[in-house]
This record gives C-alpha cells, structure tokens and sequence, in this order.
C-alpha cells in the first residue's frame, strides 16, 4: 500500500513541478480555506501540540503524507476527514515549500 501512495505522490508531484506558476497562489488558497492553517500556523511551523511544523519538508513527502493522512493510513489523523483536500495536495505542497524563505505575516 506504501508503495501505492508513493506511487500517486509522485503523479502529483510531477504535476506540480509541471504546473508550478500558478500553484503557489492556490496552494495557499487551500491551505487557509482547508482549515490548514487552524493546527499547522500561517506559517506553517505548527500549533503547540494541534499539527507538526510543515517548514523545511520536501514536497514529495508532504504530499505522500496528505494523501496517506487523507485516505486513513495515519491514525487519530484529522486530516483523515478532510476529503475536500483530494487534488489539492500538490498545490499546498508547492505553496509550503516556497513560504520557507519568506516572511509570512
């Protein structure tokens, strides 16, 4: 099953790479819609004990981990519920991974 998942991370993560201008926008559009920024910051270091910092991750990993969050494979996982995230993981990704080497206010 691992596999599987990191086999459509991939996909997106070539998506994304493909379609990167206008990602950044909508990615942090969905992050902030989503509810993201409710346990991981508008920053994305994290909320105490809510949601783990999110700087510094690969994009790749951050969509492997949505998608697994998503689809149930990460127990006691809010993200499990989040079934309005499907798509939209690779433009957060994107988003998340450009905000480190900026000031978010």
């Amino acid at each position: 099953m691992r596999r599987l998942v990191k086999g459509i991370a991939g996909f997106f993560v070539g998506m994304a790479i493909s379609t990167a201008n206008a990602i950044p926008q909508t990615g942090e559009v969905f992050y902030n819609e989503l509810g993201c920024v409710a346990c991981h910051g508008s920053d994305a270091t994290g909320n105490a004990d809510m949601g783990p910092s999110l700087v510094g991750k690969d994009i790749s990993r951050l969509v492997e981990h949505m998608i697994s969050a998503r689809l149930g494979f990460i127990e006691n996982s809010p993200m499990d519920r989040m079934f309005e995230l499907e798509g939209k993981e690779e433009s957060i990704a994107v988003w998340l991974t450009l905000i480190v080497n900026q000031d978010i206010d």
